[in-house]
């Protein structure tokens, strides 16, 4: 059988650039459909490159038969349920008790599923290279689908993300401020497991930060929460200018 793996995820990271485009359209539940579209041509793109033509939807049933031939870190696991609980809700009304399934979806949704894609996407983009990903172009994947594996970190874009955690025991209705919305995506893509209570919550944001290597550095105390990119950048360049001092 003839590879097409580069044809698959030709069009697996199209999937991907369409996905963003009806985010930014304000067509949430395609967006969330089409992120999951997009990780599954990725996967597919995975078993041509290893020979193999594997028929399904459901992207734990791909990880599932693909462990056999490549270890599949957790995270992207967490990433595939997150993303298979789009594949129907998104398109079919009989899928909720009443209206559609834009009334549903939010443009956090959209975030969560596109973040979720790109890290299922990344992975199968440094399977594909192999060993020789080094050598290849920078420009024979999108930006997005090459970050450096730090950047795929859970990383807050609020400074007090605990905040967040009213929004995860209600979601919000109605008016939703653009501050507001920061907590929301922060929420949409940490993966906290539902039914906790604000102290166990917390607890897991904590967790979160402390996965971030340079979270480590800046995190000196229990209380301080405000660790964002933006004050990782600016620390990094002054240890990169010679102005950190232990002192």
């Amino acid at each position: 059988m003839a590879d097409r793996s580069e044809d698959w995820f030709n069009q697996s990271r199209r999937d991907l650039d369409s996905a963003r485009a009806q985010r930014d359209a304000g067509f949430h539940e395609w967006a969330c459909f089409i992120a999951q579209q997009s990780s599954e041509k990725a996967l597919k793109a995975v078993f041509q490159r290893f020979g193999g033509e594997v028929r399904g939807h459901s992207l734990v049933e791909l990880f599932n038969a693909l462990q056999e031939r490549v270890e599949i870190p957790g995270q992207l696991r967490r990433s595939a349920v997150h993303l298979d609980r789009h594949f129907i809700l998104s398109r079919y009304p009989s899928g909720w008790y009443s209206g559609s399934p834009c009334d549903y979806f939010a443009e956090e949704d959209a975030d969560g599923a596109i973040c979720h894609s790109q890290k299922i996407v990344r992975f199968c983009h440094g399977v594909l290279a192999g060993p020789e990903a080094e050598d290849r172009p920078a420009d024979s994947v999108p930006a997005e689908a090459i970050t450096p594996a730090a950047d795929t970190t859970w990383f807050p874009g609020s400074r007090r993300p605990e905040y967040a955690f009213r929004f995860y025991r209600q979601p919000p209705s109605g008016y939703v401020r653009a501050s507001d919305k920061v907590l929301l995506a922060d929420l949409a893509r940490s993966d906290i497991q539902p039914g906790l209570g604000e102290e166990e919550f917390n607890s897991a944001i904590r967790s979160l930060l402390a996965a971030i290597p340079i979270a480590n550095v800046i995190l000196i105390s229990e209380d301080d929460m405000t660790l964002t990119r933006e004050d990782a950048q600016s620390y990094l360049k002054r240890v990169a200018g010679g102005e950190f001092s232990e002192d």
